[in-house]
């Protein structure tokens, strides 16, 4: 489970709590796709998608798509 502390600080820059885990989880990891995002955090797959989005627009997050799939990245 990630830090309060570290989601608070976030939460603080204008994101979700959730988009918060997400983002989180992603830091340590090369890339993600939602599914094991889900997994991961906790989070439904399908609010996964609405939180990624919203960390897609502040620029926390960079697509990266391989094949068919889309996976997702920490900037």
């Amino acid at each position: 489970m990630e830090s309060p502390a570290l989601i608070e600080s976030l939460v603080e820059m204008g994101l979700d709590a959730k988009a918060a885990a997400l983002y989180l989880s992603l830091l340590g990891k090369n890339r993600m796709g939602v599914a094991e995002l889900a997994r991961e955090s906790g989070i439904k797959r399908a609010t996964c998608y609405e939180y990624m989005d919203q960390l897609l627009q502040k620029g926390f997050v960079i697509r990266v798509p391989i094949g068919k799939r889309t996976y997702y990245a920490a900037v």
